[in-house]
């Protein structure tokens, strides 16, 4: 992670603990509470109300948020909090970032075909990681997680040491 600046300053012991670095894609996925939309949550004690981590790597790291500005990653991944991912943007920049880069769900045959080649791969390959499905797709990894998630699909998934588990159903 880059040198920290900004207003509250975690340790890099604590981003080492709450954070792992996914080598392929240069991601530090957050390890704490997830949701439903992927967006890690962080609960901010002295506030009393919950906190995106993203956010709060990108005011540490990066520097302060104005208010009407949204904190966008370049990497499509929710999860992610490397602040080297993370930018500035307003929502409807947001919007025509997640249309370019074809981030918004897929709809009837996309869909269907998407799923059939990632189903196709892991026959090839069972132990074949989400990272090297996304780029035998030419897909974000965010995008083939997405699709996993959404259809059930297990798919392997790999620490920087190489360590491997199985995500998703059986």
């Amino acid at each position: 992670m880059p040198e920290r600046r900004g207003f509250a300053r975690f340790s890099a012991e604590w981003w080492d603990h709450w954070t792992m670095p996914i080598p392929e894609t240069g991601c530090h996925i957050w390890l704490g509470c997830v949701c439903k939309d992927g967006y890690g949550r962080l609960g901010d004690v002295p506030k009393g109300t919950p906190q995106l981590p993203h956010r709060k790597a990108y005011e540490q790291f990066v520097g302060p948020i104005p208010a009407s500005m949204k904190v966008c990653h370049r990497c499509d991944t929710p999860s992610c909090v490397n602040p080297d991912h993370l930018f500035l943007g307003t929502q409807k920049d947001n919007l025509r970032d997640m249309f370019a880069k074809r981030r918004a769900k897929p709809r009837g045959k996309e869909w269907g075909d998407r799923k059939t080649q990632i189903l196709a791969l892991l026959a090839e390959n069972p132990e074949i990681s989400r990272a090297e499905i996304a780029t035998a797709l030419n897909l974000t990894y965010a995008y083939v997680g997405l699709i996993c998630r959404q259809e059930g699909i297990s798919v392997v998934r790999r620490t920087c040491s190489g360590k491997a588990w199985r995500e998703g159903a059986a």
